[in-house]
């Protein structure tokens, strides 16, 4: 389906304007959110962005990876490849000094790095939707994708591998786009199914569950060498994209055998894969959502028809493609079902939008007046879903900045004379910091006793373990020997067991307000007033 409009080169500079739009409303929200959401030590921010900081410096400095569990690799180096071009004549140490020194600072120079890709990639995408479709509607729907959901436009900023996920799909929609030229798949099927399996290697080697959105092109390569092609590329990009944590694999292989084996989150909970009443329970939820279950039943309905017809051409394909992908994304998540992990399935959409325009215009329901209104009906939707953005963003913002404003509220300065123990997930730069290192590895302890305060110590909550900076302490010890003791965090119930057992005569004495946080206190008062302890 083409419309019928001047070529690229006589409308330059105009559809170069309008491919811009977004992609700089796409910049302007995230960075707005990103100053709204405050820094990454916040309790809601620093799982995984710390973690991602330090492996970066762990590349920097010729280290394996100690993070290696998303995998997350791309993420790895492209922080490394930034913190190298900032200081490309400093040794590794140094640069390890400096981010210590001032970890937001290269957090946020990571995160614009990021961002900036993206809008890059949501310009190509246009172009590139443009260039196949000669629509420029179709073009503004693909590159409205991370505006579908509030989900993907909040992850978008974080230096964290949903960030590159956002990415690695707007390179897929290319490759599927492009592929849609006609006469395309006849003559080059197996150079796209190297473009294919090159990006889905990309893809897997940022975010392992990712994998089932990129059974999208299955049906669409079609032949069993093209198939076979893209399975070994894939493969092949795969262990090329995951070489720079070569030497973490095992952890890697581990990890996705634990969480492979319990029924619960992370492995946890009775061995088997899923629990059956827990894990149907979770499809129904995540596919009760109309921005995944809508799109999936109308593609469901329009290859039905296309069936009935005998209408198999690419725009079916892609269709089909299209719902195979987002139900097994969804069977998958449906183990530990989180809104993050749908973020492939939330981006693509706006792929299966057009290819479902496209599929449905091929049947050549009702005259030319009733396409002509068809169309006018998609513009006119497109209107609103891109004017409702701005609402839907300072919406998002304004949940942000509450949860900013309430990690703001209790300072931890007013306890400067206390032991201070953090517990997962606590809002100070000190714990984001400390958990971050034991991560990666624990390499930098040594650095941050040199110049982090002495008096932080916080709970490692999957060992049961009481720590300082450079490892294991003996909690009651610790508490013994300050005058008060503060404790922040939200899996307060972790601690209090380990503390009934190791300090039995400890006893919480105040309770400070906070929404998102536990804030506990033994011998002093919220204002910082000691009082018996």
């Amino acid at each position: 389906m083409r419309n019928h409009l001047p070529p690229l080169e006589r409308q330059y500079l105009p559809l170069w304007g309008m491919l811009l739009v977004l992609p700089l409303c796409f910049l302007v929200s995230v960075f707005w959110l990103r100053h709204g959401g405050g820094p990454f030590w916040l309790w809601y921010l620093l799982d995984p962005s710390y973690f991602y900081l330090y492996d970066a410096v762990n590349l920097v400095n010729l280290n394996w990876p100690g993070h290696p569990y998303h995998p997350g690799t791309p993420v790895q180096v492209f922080g490394a490849l930034v913190l190298k071009a900032v200081y490309p004549l400093t040794g590794g140490e140094a640069i390890a000094d400096i981010v210590l020194a001032d970890p937001e600072g290269h957090l946020r120079l990571i995160s614009t790095a990021t961002v900036c890709v993206t809008a890059i990639g949501l310009v190509l995408v246009g172009a590139v939707a443009y260039r196949v479709f000669e629509s420029k509607v179709f073009a503004l729907v693909l590159q409205a994708a991370p505006f579908l959901s509030m989900v993907t436009l909040k992850n978008s900023y974080q230096v964290r591998p949903e960030s590159f996920v956002i990415i690695t799909m707007l390179m897929l929609m290319m490759v599927m786009v492009s592929a849609q030229r006609s006469g395309a798949l006849q003559s080059m099927r197996l150079r796209y199914a190297v473009a294919f399996g090159i990006v889905a290697g990309f893809g897997v080697a940022v975010k392992v569950i990712s994998a089932p959105i990129y059974l999208l092109p299955l049906f669409l390569l079609g032949s069993f060498r093209a198939l076979t092609v893209y399975a070994g590329i894939s493969f092949l990009a795969l262990v090329v994209f995951t070489l720079p944590a070569f030497g973490s694999w095992d952890i890697f292989f581990n990890w996705m055998l634990k969480i492979s084996t319990g029924t619960g989150a992370y492995g946890s909970g009775a061995v088997g894969f899923v629990d059956p009443d827990a894990y149907t329970k979770a499809v129904r939820e995540i596919f009760g959502r109309p921005l995944l279950h809508a799109p999936f039943v109308l593609g469901l309905t329009a290859l039905a028809v296309a069936a009935w017809k005998r209408h198999w051409n690419n725009d079916a394909k892609a269709v089909a493609g299209l719902c195979l992908a987002v139900l097994a994304q969804v069977l998958l998540v449906a183990k530990q079902p989180t809104a993050n992990f749908m973020i492939p399935a939330y981006m693509m959409n706006a792929l299966t939008i057009v290819m479902l325009v496209r599929l449905v215009a091929g049947f050549k329901f009702g005259g030319d007046v009733f396409r002509a209104r068809a169309g006018l009906v998609i513009r006119g939707l497109l209107c609103i879903l891109i004017l409702a953005q701005p609402f839907s963003v300072k919406r998002l913002d304004k949940e942000q900045q509450f949860k900013h404003a309430e990690a703001l509220r209790i300072d931890d300065n007013r306890f400067s004379q206390c032991a201070r123990l953090y517990v997962f997930p606590a809002s100070t730069q000190s714990f984001a910091l400390a958990l971050g290192d034991w991560w990666t590895g624990s390499r930098f302890g040594e650095k941050l006793a040199q110049t982090k305060p002495a008096n932080d110590f916080w709970f490692e909550q999957n060992t049961m373990d009481f720590r300082d900076w450079k490892g294991s302490r003996d909690a009651a010890k610790i508490i013994a020997s300050y005058p008060c003791v503060y404790i922040r965090g939200t899996h307060w119930v972790h601690l209090s067991k380990h503390l009934k057992k190791a300090a039995p005569g400890f006893k919480v004495t105040a309770t400070c307000p906070n929404r998102y946080e536990k804030v506990l206190l033994s011998g002093i008062d919220c204002a910082g007033k000691l009082v018996k302890k």
